[in-house]
């Protein structure tokens, strides 16, 4: 099941909801964010599993962090469009944006809450 939601306008407090369907055939889920107005960075998780010893989980809770898709050069939210030929792969973004005192750190969190 793909979902979107609408963007998070406020950069300290923004928060957005959405309902997601899993189910026991599919109890995973993958989410990502655009990280604007960027180059190329964003947030997101792969594979997270709301099922647990085989129950789901009331509640979970994870931290984003900043990812560089590899498709930019840009080094700054405004820098002009520099695409990268041939594009490098996806990592961790090392900007001082997202890594201070030599540590990165979260850009966002995401919880995931049970619903009956």
């Amino acid at each position: 099941m793909l979902f979107e939601t609408g963007p998070i306008k406020d950069p300290v407090n923004g928060t957005a909801t959405t309902e997601v369907v899993v189910t026991d055939l599919f109890p995973m889920v993958t989410a990502v964010a655009m990280i604007a107005p960027s180059p190329d960075w964003f947030g997101g998780v792969a594979d997270v599993n709301l099922k647990e010893d085989g129950r789901w989980v009331p509640t979970k809770t994870i931290e984003l962090y900043a990812w560089d898709s590899g498709g930019d050069d840009g080094l700054t939210y405004k820098a002009s469009d520099m695409d990268n030929d041939p594009k490098r792969p996806t990592m961790m973004a090392k900007t001082p944006h997202f890594v201070i005192d030599d540590k990165a750190r979260p850009v966002a969190t995401l919880t995931f809450t049970l619903m009956k």
